[in-house]
Formats: structure tokens, C-alpha cells, sequence
């Protein structure tokens, strides 16, 4: 909108202030919906188009300012990483700054002191929310002068913090190791205290008859091996070792029925 030209004051400068003004008047009924743009179409300059929108759905900031403020005094590190914590901070401060006036502009010297208390309110915030393990630090922090900025600070945080992974060393749970030590005892006496599974056995009918059975399988097939062997020399049986074979497998058949009689009668 800028300075306004009166129409018989300086014909050409009006001119070109009228083509302008209305260059920029369309691009704002462009940009606002049908039923709005509908209420500005009369209007005599872009100027007071743009007065009338603000009057009309300007909101303020005051809400979503405090709402800000609020984290910002609220966020603490806790269980967070250094970088983690200043990232979540940092965040919030960029979210301030982008609703309220910028000062980075002014070069004076009175703008130039509120950007240095702008960083040192941050600096401040930003020791407030660290865990409680870098408290030695931040009191040397706190005695330096000149006071450092929020991001200074944040790297000397960080250095401080990997420098507490390397030099921390793993201790022991004791409370884990006496619960170790105490399943190991109380597992050792119940071995000592149950019988062997070996001696449990020979109690049960069943495991007889399986083991005496597997016990005649190896001793009917080792002689029926070593007879073969006997005969190597041979590519063909002979008759006796086939009757030999035989009345072994007739055998076998017989004490096979003996354990099982045996072991119905037992049950």
C-alpha cells in the first residue's frame, strides 16, 4: 500500500500509483474466497481492502504464545540425549519467534542488548531443563563471563556427555548375582535330594522288558555277524549256517513272546 497519490496533485505519479494499487488490490481479491472477495469489490484502494481483512479475521497470538511460553518452562531432559533435548527446545524457540516481530533487523545498540538478553533468557532456559548429572557443569557454566549462548552451551553439554559414556564403567546387579546364587544352591540340593533317573528305572517293569529286549537284539545281531564272518571266504552260504540262522531268528521270536508274557504278568 505504501504513499498515496491524490488524483490532481501530480497526474503522472497518480497514474502509476493507480496501476500499481490496483495490480495489488486484485492480487488480494484473488487470493480470498467468492463470498468474501464479494464484500471488498467496492472498496477505493488496496490499502483499504487490506484494513478491512485485518479488522475482520486478524486472531490474536496470545494463546498459542503462552501455550509456548508454557513448554518452554516445562521441557526437562530426563531420560532424553543431550542433542535429543536441545532439538525439542530449539524447536519451541523457532515456533516463538515465528509469531512475534523480528528484531534481528535493528543495528542500534538498544537492539543489540535484547538479542544479548534474547540468548542469555535461552541459555538460561535451556540449564534449567538439564538432568541433574551434569549440575557440577553447569555450575562452571553459570560463573563464566562473558555468559555463552544456548548453542555454546549445548556443545560443551555434549562433550560432556560422551565423555561420562567413555569413562563410566558397567557394575555389577548385585541383587541379580544373589538371585543367580540362590537358584544354583537350591537347584544343586534338589539333584542331591531326588533320585537318579538311572536308579528310578530298574523300578519300572516297562524299562526291564525294553532294555532286555534291546539287549538281545545286539547280542542275536553281533552273532549273527561273526557266523557270516566265519564264512567270508564263501560267496554263498552254506547250509549249515543258514540253519544256524534260522534256529537264531526262531529264538529270537520265542524270548520276544517270554519278555512280553512276562511283562503283562508284571503289570
Amino acid at each position: 500500500m505504501g504513499t498515496r497519490y491524490y488524483q490532481g496533485s501530480d497526474e503522472l505519479a497518480y497514474q502509476c500509483w493507480k496501476r500499481a494499487d490496483d495490480l495489488v488490490g486484485s492480487w488480494i481479491l484473488n487470493s480470498c474466497q467468492p463470498d468474501i472477495r464479494a464484500s471488498c469489490l467496492y472498496a477505493p484502494s488496496s490499502h483499504a481492502i487490506w484494513k478491512d481483512l485485518q479488522v475482520r479475521f486478524c486472531i490474536s497470538n496470545a494463546p498459542i504464545l503462552y501455550r509456548l511460553k508454557s513448554a518452554i518452562a516445562a521441557i526437562r531432559q530426563d531420560s532424553m540425549s543431550v542433542s535429543l533435548y536441545y532439538t525439542k527446545i530449539k524447536t519451541l524457540w523457532d515456533q516463538y519467534d515465528s509469531l512475534i516481530a523480528v528484531t534481528e533487523v535493528c543495528i542500534c545498540g538498544a537492539g543489540k542488548s535484547l538479542l544479548e538478553r534474547l540468548e542469555r533468557d535461552r541459555a538460561m532456559e535451556f540449564l534449567q531443563g538439564l538432568h541433574d548429572g551434569f549440575s557440577n557443569l553447569r555450575s562452571q557454566i553459570l560463573l563464566m563471563d562473558p555468559f555463552p549462548t544456548a548453542l555454546r552451551i549445548f556443545n560443551m553439554v555434549q562433550q560432556e556427555e560422551e565423555q561420562q559414556h567413555i569413562t563410566a564403567s558397567p557394575l555389577p546387579n548385585i541383587e541379580s548375582a544373589a538371585l543367580s546364587t540362590n537358584r544354583y544352591a537350591t537347584q544343586s540340593s534338589a539333584n542331591r535330594s531326588s533320585p537318579s533317573t538311572s536308579h528310578n528305572k530298574w523300578n519300572d517293569p516297562t524299562a526291564i522288558t525294553v532294555i532286555a529286549m534291546d539287549m538281545f537284539e545286539t547280542v542275536a545281531t553281533v552273532f549273527t555277524v561273526f557266523l557270516i564272518l566265519l564264512h567270508h571266504s564263501r560267496l554263498l552260504l552254506t547250509p549249515p549256517l543258514l540253519l544256524q540262522i534260522f534256529n537264531l531268528h526262531i529264538i529270537r521270536r520265542y524270548l520276544h513272546s517270554l519278555l512280553n508274557n512276562i511283562h503283562d504278568c508284571w503289570l
